[in-house]
């Protein structure tokens, strides 16, 4: 049964997925078992990208297995088909995959050769901004090797390629992610000074869209011309040019203000995202704090920092980290964003014996699901909620959810979400110990891959 599938590529799928589950339940030597299942079927797949990706993806698993011998085989694997990808692009930015997973599974030389080797590929790149993201990319995997100097250099090629990229909206891009890899490489002078100059960017585009927009109702105003009586019926018959509308300033004001403080938000959370990496905890709130009050992103980037205190097993830190985030929530408008959020928070709080304080984030995200406007959010949030409270024993608060969940999926129109539902609803029966339930709700799926994959996951399992 564990072996029924379609294609290889879906094979592999499963079976890292399957992996996946079995570290989770610190089996790594049934994930192992699995795992050897899909370096077989991969080694199958006939499109050379999906076949380096696919060996990619299981390495990775492999390393969390603790099997390094086994992981540099599929690594070394990957890296021979990634040398054959015809579009330099794919062939650099698999590479730069490769040396990652080099990097993690203990081979450090053979992540130095590899970003060598990518560094002098770069310049079969064309495009100005790919290559300058080329190059911030191998400076993050040199960051992550302990290769201080070639990361200062790879962030020094990827800025001498910012007066190459015309269009200021990628040049800003492109900066964003350098001034990442300073803050991923704990340079946070320089990662500051290259956020002040984004930001500069930012408020320039700003101000450009709004003087253009003045500038063309004023030329509207002074253009318009008054109408010429007609001279004779042949010019009556003739249509009239539709003038094109001009913007409204204010209206364009408006827009290129939210935009610009939209911009200057995802790049805060971006280079928070990488001090995070690095473990710069510090750094990583010092960002956050610029970022506005009522904004979901500073909530969750608060959490995200919490989140790793606690894999640093720096519980009280933690705590007082997702009580900072949950009352940040209390001033943001219910979405799903902040259900999920309070869901992550509330499993986090339970993994670090914080039950009362667990139940009480579970409680909130409930509430909001119930109240989702969607019928299709409703369902899978319900879903969630339930296979949380499953994950974490909870049983008796399980089943009245999964209940409300059928009603809603018994109701959707698409069968794709229909059958995706009915997965998530049996997956749940199955793990609070209800397989009969779990079984025949399987049988209701109508997506033959859907039903394919949840029937290997019982086999293993069982």
């Amino acid at each position: 049964m564990a072996d029924a599938g379609t294609s290889p590529e879906a094979k592999v799928a499963a079976y890292t997925e399957i992996a996946g589950k079995y570290l989770e339940l610190q089996r790594p030597d049934q994930a192992k078992k699995v795992l050897e299942k899909s370096l077989t079927t991969a080694n199958t797949i006939a499109t050379p990208s999906l076949q380096a990706f696919a060996l990619l993806d299981t390495a990775g698993r492999l390393t969390k297995a603790e099997q390094p011998k086994l992981a540099v085989n599929a690594l070394n694997d990957a890296l021979a088909i990634a040398k054959t990808l015809p579009d330099p692009v794919d062939r650099v930015f698999a590479n730069i995959k490769i040396a990652q997973a080099y990097g993690e599974a203990g081979k450090k030389e053979n992540a130095q050769n590899l970003l060598a080797d990518t560094t002098q590929a770069t310049p079969e790149i064309i495009d100005s901004y790919v290559r300058s993201r080329a190059f911030a990319a191998i400076a993050n995997v040199y960051t992550e090797i302990g290769d201080d100097f070639n990361s200062e250099a790879s962030i020094s090629a990827a800025t001498d390629l910012l007066p190459m990229i015309e269009d200021p909206n990628i040049k800003a891009r492109a900066r964003v992610e350098i001034t990442g890899s300073y803050a991923q490489a704990g340079n946070h002078a320089k990662a500051i000074a290259s956020l002040n100059a984004v930001f500069q960017e930012f408020d320039a585009m700003r101000d450009n869209s709004i003087a253009s927009a003045k500038e063309a109702a004023k030329n509207a105003k002074t253009t318009k011309k008054p109408t010429l009586k007609l001279a004779n019926k042949a010019l009556k018959a003739s249509a009239p040019k539709e003038e094109k509308a001009t913007p409204d300033p204010k209206a364009v004001e408006q827009a290129a203000i939210a935009n610009a403080e939209l911009l200057k938000t995802r790049s805060l959370f971006l280079v928070a995202s990488q001090y995070l990496v690095s473990k710069q905890y510090d750094k990583a709130l010092e960002v956050i704090g610029n970022l506005d009050e009522k904004s979901i992103e500073k909530s969750v980037g608060i959490a995200n920092v919490a989140i790793a205190y606690t894999k640093d097993k720096k519980n009280d830190v933690a705590i007082k980290l997702f009580d900072q985030s949950l009352q940040g929530l209390s001033a943001v408008a219910p979405s799903m964003d902040v259900f999920t959020l309070l869901v992550e928070i509330g499993r986090q709080y339970q993994a670090i014996k914080s039950t009362d304080l667990a139940a009480k984030a579970w409680d909130q995200s409930l509430a909001i699901a119930k109240d989702l406007p969607q019928p299709i959010d409703r369902l899978f949030a319900f879903n969630i909620v339930a296979s949380t409270y499953g994950e974490f024993g909870l049983t008796e608060k399980v089943e009245p959810i999964l209940q409300e969940s059928l009603a809603i999926a018994k109701t959707a129109p698409d069968p794709n979400i229909r059958s995706r539902a009915y997965s998530d609803i049996s997956s749940t029966y199955w793990a609070i110990g209800q397989r009969d339930k779990a079984k025949e709700i399987a049988q209701t799926i109508e997506n033959p891959t859907e039903k394919s994959q949840l029937e290997k996951l019982f086999a293993c399992a069982g």
